[in-house]
């Protein structure tokens, strides 16, 4: 998953639609709990070949972990994260125990219904977050149902 930023969701869909031809998109608007606050965020998600591309418009006036990448302009997106599957239990303790190891704090997560996710820090060494998680049968349901662009 390639994981971006932005401060208008649908202004940043119109630039995906011009430049790289995804001009549909599966959305969706919540709560984002791991602050313990009511902020709201908004999602857009869509698959150009097997890679998921996603769009991130958080509340803008309380801090996140998406602050540090959030453009200046409403037309812009920047790149937050790399998101990546994990298929089971090992897989999740492989990679928290890896970050542990190199000393990338984990920075959010939430266990939901849905889908068990996490933030790694990786930042300063590559630039970008790094997110896992493990989709649940509905969160899979729900991505069978985005657009593809091939």
């Amino acid at each position: 998953q390639l994981g971006y930023v932005c401060r208008n969701i649908d202004r940043a869909m119109e630039t995906f639609a011009e430049r790289c031809g995804v001009h549909k998109w599966g959305t969706m608007e919540g709560p984002m709990p791991q602050l313990g606050r009511v902020a709201v965020q908004k999602v857009a998600l869509a698959f150009r070949g097997d890679i998921q591309i996603e769009l991130i418009q958080p509340q803008l006036d309380i801090p996140s972990i998406y602050g540090n990448a959030i453009p200046s302009d409403e037309v812009s997106v920047r790149i937050h994260h790399l998101g990546y599957i994990c298929d089971d239990e090992a897989e999740w303790d492989r990679v928290h125990a890896h970050h542990a190891k190199l000393g990338n704090p984990k920075v959010a997560g939430m266990d939901l219904d849905m889908v068990r996710y996490c933030y790694f820090d990786t930042f300063v060494d590559m630039g970008h977050f790094t997110e896992y998680f493990m989709p649940g049968p509905d969160m899979l349901a729900f991505w069978a149902t985005l657009p593809r662009f091939p």
